[in-house]
């Protein structure tokens, strides 16, 4: 029977399988072992050293018998039978209450490991996505990323040069790259990321997050003509000029505290000569003037904001917004910021709130606010998917809310067919397929489980509902790859 099946529908078939079971298939099935080689060994991920617990970015070697091992991992996935089939390489520390971090040392030789990755990096010569975090940037490392012809997707997160160490950014390319993402310094402290403008080729990247400081923008020479995501923290009107086909925009808000810094005017007045073709916006309250007139932009996200502060914000901006999607974190939520915001954006299909009260706010509160949205309060008609979140510590809130809020809800607004509510100590989600229903309810002081355990997992339910939003919006947008 098996021989007679292709192998592209047994790789079809393979790829809906949980790795640890196409790991059991590789060792134990003979017939299967030359199909799979290739998931099998698609992605490589690689420890080269411990965190150290209580020190942000600080390392510890690894025992000796752990460092054996690792050796021989990297040589086996750097081997000419492997390395091709390599895709995906992750390097990270492992994690400070990870076994070997007791057994860990603190050396001059900590980053061994890491420069021996940096040596046989160039043997992984069908690399497509490469993401490091906390690692050393040496000359060898941008030498070895400018070798993998394949390379098309670079994350780079908390990571510094070594001291002592001079790189130089601009002698080679990354000649297929399309998509950079670095992050993690704080640009407060003087430093951005332009020294990885000069290995871009602006004429193939399409996603670009870096942090750039307002007073480097002048000296970034190219344009990137093809760019449709970018991140940054600068000064708008220098940097989008820059970025004529942008469709996904994120600006962070401590540009403001930048320029105030580097004595660069202050541009939250100032308009930028040109607005590119965006669909997706996210930014800090003060720049929604800027961008809500763009015909094009269909879903937006406000950064952290006071309720007045937004509501004084939308009434001075006065005409109604075409976003179909709204993302919003404030400090409170009432019934009359909720209906400001419906009015604002009727055309909303998509809503998410995010409250972040820490005052002294009782059950009564959120109960007698979700009562009258679920009731009486009104929402914007085509609405289908609501989300809605605090962080407050509540530790009396009851599920059977839950369903009771979801059934009225959704009795007024039959197109609703996902609604998520999270508190401190529980969750609701509740979506609607074709198929059936599908409700989750957990609760911590109705659980027989424990507080902590159940708190666990809200803490993965709530993973799971950040993927399933970011899930729907890339099913219901024409937009390939999405920051906010």
């Amino acid at each position: 029977m098996t021989s007679q099946l292709p192998d592209e529908l047994w790789l079809e078939i393979f790829s809906r399988l949980p790795r640890e079971t196409t790991l059991n298939l590789y060792q134990t099935h003979r017939r299967f072992r030359r199909i799979l080689c290739a998931r099998v060994f698609a992605r490589f991920s690689f420890h080269p050293y411990t965190a150290k617990p209580h020190h942000q970015g600080a390392v510890l070697l690894l025992p000796p018998k752990r460092i054996e091992r690792a050796l021989e991992r990297l040589a086996f996935g750097a081997s000419p039978e492997v390395a091709p089939l390599v895709r995906l390489v992750n390097v990270e520390p492992y994690p400070p209450d990870h076994p070997s971090s007791s057994e860990a040392s603190a050396t001059d030789e900590q980053y061994l490991l890491l420069f021996e990755l940096y040596e046989r990096l160039v043997h992984f010569t069908c690399l497509q996505n490469l993401s490091c975090t906390n690692i050393r940037l040496t000359q060898t490392f941008f030498s070895s990323l400018c070798r993998l012809p394949e390379l098309v997707t670079l994350s780079v997160a908390d990571s510094n040069p070594l001291l002592g160490h001079h790189t130089d950014y601009s002698s080679s390319k990354l000649h297929k790259l399309r998509a950079l993402v670095v992050s993690g310094y704080s640009p407060m402290d003087g430093r951005d990321y332009s020294e990885w403008i000069p290995l871009l080729r602006p004429e193939f990247l399409t996603e670009l997050q870096l942090q750039l400081l307002p007073h480097r923008i002048p000296e970034i020479g190219p344009s990137f003509p093809t760019s449709q995501t970018s991140k940054q923290a600068v000064d708008i009107r220098r940097i989008l000029p820059k970025f004529p086909a942008l469709h996904i925009l994120t600006v962070i808000d401590n540009a403001m505290e930048l320029s105030l810094k580097r004595n660069v005017p202050d541009h939250r007045d100032t308009i930028p000569v040109f607005l590119p073709p965006l669909t997706e916006y996210t930014g800090p309250i003060w720049t929604l003037r800027t961008f809500l007139c763009l015909p094009t932009l269909t879903h937006l996200a406000i950064g952290f904001v006071s309720a007045p502060e937004l509501l004084t914000e939308l009434q001075s901006i006065g005409a109604q917004s075409t976003v179909t999607s709204l993302w919003v974190s404030v400090v409170s939520f009432t019934n009359p910021l909720l209906i400001a915001l419906c009015d604002f954006f009727p055309a909303l299909t998509r809503l998410r709130v995010e409250v972040r009260d820490y005052q002294d706010t009782g059950e009564q509160k959120i109960d007698v606010f979700l009562d009258s949205l679920a009731k009486s309060t009104p929402l914007p008609p085509h609405l289908t998917q609501l989300a809605l979140a605090w962080s407050t510590r509540q530790t009396d809130m009851k599920s059977p809310i839950y369903p009771k809020f979801r059934q009225e809800l959704t009795a007024r607004y039959p197109a609703v067919d996902a609604v998520w509510l999270c508190f401190y100590n529980g969750m609701l989600l509740w979506r609607k397929t074709p198929d059936r229903d599908e409700q989750i309810i957990e609760n911590a002081f109705e659980a027989t489980d424990g507080f902590l355990a159940v708190q666990k997992k809200v803490g993965i339910m709530r993973s799971t509902f950040d993927y399933t939003w970011g899930e729907i919006k890339s099913n219901n947008s024409q937009i390939v790859q999405s920051t906010i």
